[in-house]
């Protein structure tokens, strides 16, 4: 519906811009006989030369609109790319992170064993305060070692009471 309510007011500007002309060309035009056209001819020319351009830009609408959408779906692509190469990177940060965590464990560990070796049950202790704290982000195997170990250090706290 808008698009005849356009074609009839572009088709009426058309024909009143026509009708107007420049001012040189009405005294050229005074001097040399106008055609010989019908008004019908006028209005049918207007209309196929307006009905060319309506057409033109809507070819050219659809044109743009098929190139945002293939820009769109390419930068869906490239996201999506992106995307997954951050979550790999992620993954290897957070994976490297529980690596380096796992190892100082392991040292925290071996410190304990040290001290429970040297019979510094307090020292011990202090490590494994520490230890208690990251033990639900260690793996079990570390787990099942920190609790042995803690184990260890109440039954040796244990037998220094006793005696």
């Amino acid at each position: 519906m808008n698009i005849k309510l356009t074609i009839a007011l572009l088709t009426a500007m058309t024909l009143g811009l026509a009708a107007c002309g420049d001012s040189d060309q009405a005294t050229t035009d005074a001097q040399t006989p106008a055609p010989e056209t019908s008004a019908t001819d006028a209005g049918e020319t207007s209309m196929d030369a307006l009905k060319e351009k309506v057409d033109a830009a809507t070819q050219s609408a659809t044109e743009a609109g098929d190139q945002a959408a293939a820009a769109a779906a390419a930068a869906v692509q490239t996201l999506s790319e992106k995307g997954g190469e951050m979550a790999d990177t992620v993954s290897e940060k957070g994976s490297e992170m529980a690596d380096a965590a796992t190892d100082k464990a392991r040292q925290m560990i071996a410190s304990v064993q040290d001290y429970l070796a040297e019979n510094d049950l307090d020292s011990a202790q202090g490590i494994m305060d520490k230890l208690n704290q990251i033990k639900d982000s260690l793996p079990e195997t570390l787990k099942t070692e920190i609790e042995a170990l803690q184990a260890k250090i109440a039954s040796m706290a244990g037998g220094d009471s006793a005696g």
